[in-house]
C-alpha cells in the first residue's frame, strides 16, 4: 500500500545505508545482520583508524561556526535532564560532531567514509540504552576535544578522540 515513488526512496536510502544491495537485474539482497555486534565492533575499528587520524590531516581545520555550534549544542544537552525521548537528539548531536571534526581534514574520501557510518549507525543508535551518565560523559569529551583543537593541540586531540571511541565502543547495550 506503499506507492512506488516512496518505496524507491526507502530502498535507496537503505543501499546508500550498506544495509541492502541491488541485484543484478532485479531485487535486493539483504548481504549481512544489519547492524550486530560484529558489525558495530567492526564500525568502530574503522573509526578509531579513520578519525584520529582525520585530526592529523595536513592543514586540519575546524570551522569556527561549526565549533561555536556544536558547543552549544552540547552545553544545551547538558544543561536539560536526561529523558529517553532525547535520544534521537543526542544520536544526530553525536553524528554531526564526529562529522565535524573529520570534515577539518578536508580529506573528500574520509568525509565520505565518516557519513556512511552515521547512516549505518542510525540503525542502531537511536535507543539509547547507556543512562545520563554516559550522555554527560560524552558531552564533557567531546568539548575537551574541541577544546584542545581550538588551542592548536591537535595531537592531544587525536588521542583524546581515540579514548573516547574506545569508551563508546566498550559499551554493551543493555538487553531490550
Amino acid at each position: 500500500r506503499v506507492g512506488r515513488a516512496a518505496l524507491a526512496a526507502a530502498l535507496a536510502g537503505l543501499a546508500a545505508a550498506g544495509v541492502i544491495e541491488r541485484r543484478p537485474g532485479t531485487g535486493w539482497s539483504i548481504p549481512q545482520p544489519r547492524y550486530d555486534d560484529r558489525t558495530r565492533a567492526e564500525s568502530y575499528r574503522f573509526r578509531l583508524a579513520m578519525e584520529p587520524a582525520a585530526l592529523r590531516e595536513p592543514g586540519y581545520r575546524l570551522d569556527p561556526d561549526w565549533a561555536r555550534r556544536m558547543r552549544d549544542e552540547h552545553r544545551a544537552m547538558l544543561a536539560m535532564p536526561w529523558r529517553e525521548e532525547r535520544a534521537i537528539a543526542l544520536f544526530e548531536m553525536n553524528a554531526r560532531f564526529h562529522e565535524g571534526l573529520v570534515a577539518g581534514a578536508g580529506n573528500r574520501f574520509m568525509l565520505a567514509a565518516i557519513r556512511q557510518q552515521n547512516r549505518l549507525r542510525r540503525f542502531s543508535n537511536y535507543d539509547w540504552t547507556f543512562g545520563p551518565a554516559r550522555v554527560v560523559q560524552s558531552c564533557t569529551e567531546h568539548l575537551e576535544i574541541l577544546d584542545r583543537i581550538e588551542q592548536g593541540e591537535v595531537e592531544l586531540a587525536a588521542l583524546l578522540l581515540r579514548r573516547h571511541l574506545e569508551r563508546a565502543a566498550a559499551l554493551v547495550r543493555s538487553p531490550s
